[in-house]
């Protein structure tokens, strides 16, 4: 809670974000013959916030569907949402997200996400703005800002996404005909 300034515009600043590196994994330089996969978090007050990461689910009809497979089979890669107090594993989420694909840019995401409880959420996301970075060779990473709306809540969080090389090789400015 503050203020921000920012090329001499002030802002008002009142919000919670979540970075979690509870994932812990080794990063691995090698090529990965995979479909994109997200992180993707929001808070969307002092009881409700959500860190998934996760592959587009294969029942979507992703583009990559017939072309790259989800490393280990489940789309589901880990998370949690915490909910009025309790911190819940993340046990499946069905996913698709769209692609602006003469940049491949995220630009919208919609999941059911079920929780190690049986609760299930409805998220949707809008990209309103995003970042491409170049950080290994052997892949593209885009960091992008995410509206999310949830249960009639609505709030702002991270959506990154990884996009190895043939992904990108395949389809970039070739959008898939379905």
């Amino acid at each position: 809670r503050g203020e921000l300034t920012l090329r001499g515009k002030t802002y008002k600043v009142n919000g919670t974000h979540v970075r979690d590196r509870s994932w812990g994994a080794n990063r691995s330089e090698m090529h990965a013959p995979s479909p994109p996969i997200d992180w993707m978090t929001g808070v969307f007050n002092d009881n409700f916030a959500f860190s998934i990461t996760a592959y587009d689910h294969p029942d979507t009809n992703p583009e990559w569907k017939d072309f790259l497979p989800v490393p280990g089979g489940d789309p589901t890669k880990g998370g949690w949402i915490y909910r009025d107090g309790q911190l819940i594993p993340i046990v499946s989420v069905v996913k698709r997200g769209g692609h602006n694909f003469s940049t491949l840019a995220p630009t919208d995401v919609e999941m059911t996400v079920t929780d190690a409880n049986g609760r299930s959420y409805d998220i949707r996301g809008t990209v309103t703005v995003a970042n491409r970075f170049g950080f290994w060779p052997t892949m593209d990473t885009y960091i992008c800002l995410a509206r999310w709306e949830c249960e009639g809540m609505v709030c702002h969080g991270d959506l990154q996404q990884v996009q190895w090389h043939d992904y990108i090789r395949r389809f970039l400015n070739n959008p898939p005909v379905r």
